[in-house]
């Protein structure tokens, strides 16, 4: 039974970063759009076009990996590429500039309001 629980703990891990990552992402690529509304269309297209370029490899690849090495492979492959999202996190690729404890606590009394 504990096995079945790490298994869907690690199942809702992985919904909740991918999650995280996609609304981050989008976040970030909205400012870009509100900073530089005329590269709209080309930078959803390039958005886009790379979501359905890894979507189409992680088809091909996962196939052949449950056939010829196992289920528990796919996981086990997945790890390095969704670890790759802590280098833009740790380099703060993100542009995020830090709050002051003033801030965050005028932030939070904001949303309780």
């Amino acid at each position: 039974t504990s096995s079945v629980l790490f298994v869907v703990a690690c199942l809702f891990g992985m919904s909740l970063q991918a999650a995280t990552c996609d609304l981050l992402t989008e976040a970030k690529y909205s400012e870009h759009l509100h900073e530089n509304p005329s590269h709209g269309p080309e930078l959803i297209t390039y958005v886009w076009g790379g979501i359905s370029i890894g979507n189409m490899i992680a088809i091909a690849v996962v196939g052949w990996l449950i056939t010829y090495i196992g289920p528990r492979a796919v996981f086990l492959t997945c790890m390095a590429p969704s670890a790759m999202i802590l280098l833009p996190t740790l380099a703060n690729y993100f542009e995020e500039e830090p709050m002051s404890h003033e801030s965050v606590l005028a932030a939070r009394a904001a949303f309780l309001r």
